[in-house]
């Protein structure tokens, strides 16, 4: 019996080996036959990302987000004029020290055949947003990136107003007359409160709706079973009120810098990634739903620490990456530039 058993163990092991070497030499194919090996498909603007272009080669709307962060040079000087058009935006002013080295860092989208993406001067994207009219409801970063917009256009920034004031001090409208731009900002915190905006809206409805809310209920609530129950009756809303014509952005607030921001001890940086996972699990973000996923958490993620302002909020120079971001995105939307 013990040589029986010795035997089967002897069969066994060599099969195990047998099965590791052809999986070993299925791997290496690729580098046998002059290629490389293959690369994981990682998160976006990971330098190992590159079989993410190959699945949004198809799908403009998803390719517009498609790219990764590249470190640079900050002592090179490059013209605007002479960077690639593939290049979103480059950093030089928030270029910082670290382990006696200066950091500065660029953003490249990945080559799409099927897709005219590219980096859009101010005349460009003033183009793009021509005799439309925009509208922002949110918490600070979507005040922070509606000025960066209405700074690009020409326009004036929203300035905060303190939480005591009443709601109509919350609100600001502005028209942009040499482009025919009307813009519109509210401030809320959450999404039952977006929700009772929409739901009472009576003015001709924006071309364009950008909206985030999760950041407010992550610091006061902190119970995501709840933050779902309020994101369905959003998506609810939207669906029976917001006409198809309006397209939907929902904005995803970046990772909170624990170093630059240490005190904010209730804003959890692992927990902003499981609120921002809630409105893509219900379908609330394209492709399964109508909103566009503006997502300020992976753009800000693979920059840290440099592309914190003080630990909550982005430098202008992920803003400058999420407005090319979306210039591309409504260029690519049938009917947008009608």
């Amino acid at each position: 019996m013990v040589e029986v058993a010795n035997a089967l163990h002897i069969a066994s092991s060599t099969t195990s080996l047998l099965t590791c070497l052809v999986v070993l030499l299925y791997m290496l194919h690729p580098v046998l036959d002059g290629g490389s090996l293959p690369r994981p498909i990682g998160l976006l603007g990971s330098s190992s990302s590159s079989t993410r272009g190959e699945r949004h080669q198809h799908d403009c709307l998803l390719a517009v987000s498609d790219g990764w962060w590249q470190r640079t040079d900050p002592s090179v000087e490059i013209s605007w004029a002479n960077l690639p058009s593939h290049i979103a935006v480059r950093n030089t002013k928030d270029a910082f020290v670290a382990y006696n080295e200066s950091l500065a860092y660029q953003w490249a989208w990945h080559p799409h055949s099927e897709c005219h993406i590219q980096r859009r001067d101010r005349p460009e994207v003033r183009q793009v947003f021509g005799n439309k009219r925009l509208g922002f409801i949110g918490d600070s970063h979507v005040r922070y990136f509606h000025n960066w917009v209405a700074t690009a256009l020409g326009g004036q920034e929203y300035s905060k107003v303190d939480s005591k004031q009443p709601q109509i001090k919350h609100n600001k409208g502005q028209h942009i007359a040499p482009l025919n731009v009307t813009m519109a900002v509210n401030m809320t915190h959450l999404a039952s409160e977006i929700q009772a905006y929409l739901e009472e809206w009576s003015e001709p409805w924006p071309d364009l709706l950008l909206m985030d809310s999760s950041v407010w209920h992550l610091f006061t609530n902190k119970n995501i079973s709840d933050y779902t129950a309020q994101m369905l009756g959003l998506l609810h809303t939207i669906k029976s009120r917001v006409p198809p014509s309006t397209t939907l952005v929902w904005l995803s607030p970046p990772p909170r810098h624990a170093i630059k921001a240490p005190h904010y001890v209730d804003l959890p940086a692992e927990w902003i990634r499981l609120y921002n996972r809630v409105a893509v699990d219900l379908g609330f973000t394209y492709p399964a739903g109508p909103a566009h996923h503006l997502d300020l958490y992976t753009l800000a993620l693979d920059c840290l620490p440099w592309c914190s302002r003080e630990g909550l909020h982005v430098v202008d120079t992920v803003n400058e990456l999420a407005l090319q971001i979306l210039a591309n995105l409504l260029l690519q939307i049938d009917g947008w530039s009608h």
